[in-house]
């Protein structure tokens, strides 16, 4: 077995929960800011 594997399967997966969770934050902001645009109509 490769010992270089683990690391590498962390690298990949850090980036990907740091995106998941940046996206998550924009679908929430936009949702905020659709949802403050039609109260103020």
């Amino acid at each position: 077995m490769n010992k270089t594997n683990p690391k590498q399967d962390e690298r990949v997966w850090v980036p990907d929960a740091a995106e998941g969770f940046v996206l998550g934050v924009v679908i929430r902001i936009a949702e905020i800011s659709c949802y403050v645009a039609e109260c103020s109509r």
